[in-house]
């Protein structure tokens, strides 16, 4: 069935549908645990257990959310899941719109992506997510199990270069503030602000981290510092550290990072920026 007619029918506004196949999919989930584990791992050359079940129930968290406000009519709404230091994601939808193309550019991760196909699930909206980063094993197995559990018509996980068979949504969402755009619309640079209270150590670490994570699955590193200006050399000295610490050598590749001197200073190098992909903290 085409995604206009089960739109039609109601069907993706039945509560009992919705709540039926969101509780599929959490269980297949549930059921497959340990190879979602094991893929994990692979694509995050990550072995330690607690790391590993943190960025599970990035998988888990909103399949639960999501199978709750399916069943429920008190609370017909959803919001987009935000990720770890992203201020751009507050965006709430209290009504299904219909056909939903989740379409963000290659820098959104795609377990947070898959956190936004829930939960537009749960509202009763008809689906797809249309992936551009690269296909992970996580994101390849997940996909396919995800796909078995939700009936053709209502969702559907694609990754880039596959055909898309939503040729007509009423709503697309993209780039990292997932506001409605035209899916034409290209997305800047990922920016890191801070300001003079800073943990400049802690917030350098992150960043090295983020990059460290960058294959398109969890992480989005900032390509773009923006610090004040007494504070700069600090950065790039606890940036260069950690980079060391993590990474065994010095940053092959130079992050900017430009100094400010006032909050003007600031709204002007932001205004730059015309669409940044996200703002970290």
């Amino acid at each position: 069935m085409e995604f206009r007619e089960f739109y039609d029918t109601g069907q993706s506004r039945d509560g009992e549908l919705r709540h039926e196949v969101l509780h599929a999919c959490l269980n297949a989930v549930t059921e497959n645990k340990e190879d979602i584990l094991s893929y994990l791992a692979l694509d995050l050359k990550e072995r330690k257990p607690e790391c590993l079940l943190y960025y599970c129930s990035l998988i888990e968290r909103p399949l639960n959310i999501a199978a709750g406000m399916a069943g429920s009519t008190l609370r017909p709404s959803w919001e987009v899941p935000k990720a770890p230091y992203i201020l751009s994601m507050g965006r709430t939808y209290h009504e299904p719109h219909g056909l939903v193309l989740i379409d963000p550019d290659r820098h959104m991760p795609y377990l947070h992506s898959f956190g936004v196909y829930v939960l537009s699930l749960a509202l009763g909206n008809c689906t797809v997510l249309r992936f551009r980063g690269r296909e992970t094993s996580t994101a390849s197995f997940l996909t396919d199990i995800i796909n078995k559990c939700v009936p053709e018509g209502f969702g559907e996980i694609i990754f880039a270069g596959e055909e898309c068979r939503m040729t007509d949504p009423d709503l697309v969402i993209g780039g990292m503030d997932f506001t409605a755009e035209s899916a034409g619309m290209t997305t800047g640079r990922a920016v890191a602000v801070f300001d003079a209270t800073a943990e400049l150590d802690k917030n350098a670490e992150k960043v090295v981290k983020a990059w460290k994570l960058r294959a398109d699955l969890t992480e989005i590193a900032p390509e773009l510092v923006l610090v004040p200006a007494c504070l700069r050399d600090s950065f790039v000295k606890y940036f260069n550290k950690w980079h060391r610490r993590k990474n065994g050598m010095e940053a092959p590749e130079k992050l900017p990072v430009i100094a400010y001197n006032d909050d003007e200073e600031l709204k002007r190098l932001l205004g730059r920026e015309k669409n940044p992909a996200a703002l970290y903290i």
